[in-house]
Parts: C-alpha cells; structure tokens; sequence
C-alpha cells in the first residue's frame, strides 16, 4: 500500500474528533482497506463469503467503538495505531499487557512484532508508517522495555511473545461497494448522522490518496531546491522543557517542546551522567522521567545535524525508601509493618532471601494495614521492601541463638 498523506489523515482525525460525519467517512475511506486487512488476519479464518462476512462485521465494530472513544484521542496524528489498538483489544488473542505502559506507536508496533509476528513493511502498510519509522519506534520500545526491566525486573525480550503468530494475507481488497454498505451500517449503530458525500467521491484516487513523487521528480524538485534549502543545514533547534503532572510510576514527568521547521533527529536526556529514555509524546513533542534529583541535561538534535542543549534542576523525586514502624513475631511467623511517604510501598515486589540466594514470598500482605507477614524463618534472612520507583528499605533478619 501507497503511504497516505499523514496531514491529510491528521486534519480528517481532528475535524472527526469535532463531530464531523464526512470528515468520519472520509477517514474510513483512507483507513478502511488497512484495518480490513489486519482484522483478516487477526480473525484467522479461511477464504470465503463466511469467513468474508465475518471480517467485515469485526470492522464496523472496531469503527462504531472508535467513534464511542473519538473525544478520548489524544493526538491526531495516532489515529492509525490507535485504531489498530483497537481491533487488537477487541479481536486478538494475546494478552498486550507488558507493552501497554509505552507510548502508544512504540506500543503497537511491539504488538504487531511480538505478539502477531508481522513483518516491519507488513506494520508499516497497516499505520501508515515507512520501515524507517517502523524500525525507530521498534528499536524505541525496546529500549524503553529494557529501562523497565531494570526498575521493575520484569523480563521482557524480544521475542518473548513470539508463538501463534497471525499472518495477514487477504487476496481481495475491501471493495467500494462493501466500503459503502460497511459505512452506512457504522453510522446506522454509532446514532451519528449519516455522512452526505458519496462513497464513490471518497474513494477517488485524487481525494485521499497523496501519491508520493516519483524517484525522477524527487531528484528534480531537489537539484532546483538545494540553493533554498541551504541555508536550513545552519539551522539550531528551538525547544523549551516543562514540568508536567506526575507520571503514572509516581515520577515527574518534564515536557519537551520542539518549535522547529525542520524534523527532529534525535532527543537525548542525562542525568548524573546517565543517560535516562526518552518517549516520543506527539510531533515534534517529548517526555522524560527522572528517577533521581540532579541536573538535566536535554539536548535536541535537528535531521541537519545541528543540536542545542538546555539544563533544568530536579528536586521532586522521590528518594526515600520505605521505613518500618513496627514487627510482631508469632511462633510460627513473623509480621512487619511498613509505609512510604512518597509514592507507597510496592507490597508485589517484597521478597526475601536466605543464604543462598533464594527468594521467599510474604505469606500474605495488606496495604491498608501496611502489614506484610512470612512465615519464621530456619536461618538469616536479608528482607526487601521496595516503593514503587526502587528505593528498597533492606532488614538482616538474624536468628538469635536458641531459636
């Protein structure tokens, strides 16, 4: 499939977003034959009228609950995954959840990789994305799934959701006729009103398809623009950084805003000499979470090259670990009682260990309490309570002699 023109779908999202039922069609008209494609794979159904009716009633149903969800979009500019997204929650098979706290392209990329075992040109035919993108957000989420593991332990690699892959192959495209059937019945169950442009305008190939320049009139339009565009290789990236709400790990969350004619290369974040993720928010928009105070350090780095750095001063992150106000020792268990004043005790991740490295589970716990209990221990134990953010409060639990 021919890439769309992303300003184009843009403008058709955020005209939807205001209530728009021809902007809707128009919209569906772009997305529908991507979306028919990947719930055909999805649905994994053999080729016939029955398998064929069935794909085409999970599409008014992905479509009727996007225009439920409309007023919940963002950023326009994520409608494509975000409509995939869609159709995973409602029809895929596999459980997304290690992906679902990433940004919402990186996301969903990962889900087509991993989970549905989908070649990058295959995603990029369904988003609307270039292999290149397809790759940075790949390369993007796995890096951000590698920060994770590190704060949280959890183990998540590539390929680790690799089995019962879904292979998309439909051998005939959504026609005009089953487009416009397929319209009609999602404005029919969403109580919009129904759009007045007809099918057959919005399916022209002028209307929404924005064919990219041939190799010859890029090189062309190239040599006759170098002598204009010159002078943008000197240009410096302009950017301001903001603090925003905190973040859903209980970080604060900083804002980076890239103003900018030309496309941002790159965005890097240090702190204390350590290089900290950044996630790609929107166009030309980023986020940063610090897990420590110090300064940070942002730089923005423009597709010419040319980079600017700014420093902002972190002072709200939470460093301190969990404390313990109490214990109880039973005879056949102990209990110990604990609280965090920042962001709460993270009770999942509590463990303890003995001599040999081996970890042993709390017997149960209570949050409102603040309590967690294992049974007594045979021999010295080192005990680790962690928040939510990896300040960990560690006890030596010594046995006394004669016990």
């Amino acid at each position: 499939m021919e890439t769309l023109d992303q300003a184009y779908l843009n403008d058709l999202a955020e005209k939807t977003r205001g209530g728009s039922s021809n902007a809707f069609a128009e919209l569906f008209a772009a997305s529908g034959a991507r979306q028919f494609s990947y719930l055909s794979g999805m649905l994994k159904r053999e080729q016939g009228e029955t398998a064929r009716q069935t794909v085409l009633n999970a599409l008014e149903d992905v479509y009727v609950t996007a225009l439920h969800r409309i007023g919940t979009l963002s950023e326009p500019s994520l409608f494509m995954p975000w409509l995939s997204r869609i159709s995973f929650q409602m029809f895929g098979n596999t459980s997304a959840e290690p992906f679902m706290h990433l940004p919402l392209t990186e996301s969903q990329v990962l889900v087509m990789k991993d989970i549905q075992g989908l070649d990058t040109r295959r995603i990029g035919d369904i988003l609307n994305y270039s292999d290149a993108e397809v790759r940075r957000y790949e390369k993007a989420g796995r890096r951000h799934l590698a920060y994770t593991r590190g704060i949280t332990g959890t183990d998540i690699s590539e390929g680790t959701f690799s089995g019962n892959h879904t292979e998309i192959r439909m051998k005939e495209d959504l026609s005009a006729a089953e487009s416009a059937s397929v319209l009609e019945n999602i404005f029919e169950k969403s109580g919009w009103k129904p759009n007045t442009v007809p099918m057959e305008a919005l399916a022209s190939y002028a209307l929404y398809r924005k064919e990219r320049f041939s190799w010859q009139k890029r090189l062309t339009g190239a040599a006759m623009a170098v002598f204009v565009l010159l002078p943008l290789l000197f240009v410096l990236p302009r950017f301001t950084v903001t603090e925003a709400a905190e973040g859903e790990r209980g970080l604060p969350v900083y804002t980076v805003q890239v103003r900018s004619v030309l496309p941002v290369g790159r965005v890097t974040a240090r702190l204390r000499n350590h290089s900290l993720p950044v996630y790609e928010a929107g166009a030309k928009e980023f986020t940063v979470e610090p897990t420590r105070n110090g300064a940070l350090t942002i730089r923005v780095e423009l597709i010419n090259r040319q980079g600017t750095e700014s420093e902002t001063e972190v002072t709200d992150v939470d460093c301190t670990g969990p404390a313990l106000l109490d214990s109880l020792i039973g005879e056949d268990f102990f209990t110990l009682y604990v609280a965090d004043e920042g962001i709460g005790v993270d009770y999942r991740e509590i463990i303890a260990k003995n001599a040999a490295g081996e970890e042993i589970r709390p017997l149960e716990y209570n949050e409102e309490e603040g309590s967690v209990t294992f049974s007594y221990p045979e021999e010295d134990w080192d005990v680790y309570i962690p928040d939510h953010i990896g300040n960990t409060l560690h006890l030596a639990l010594t046995l006394q002699q004669g016990q």
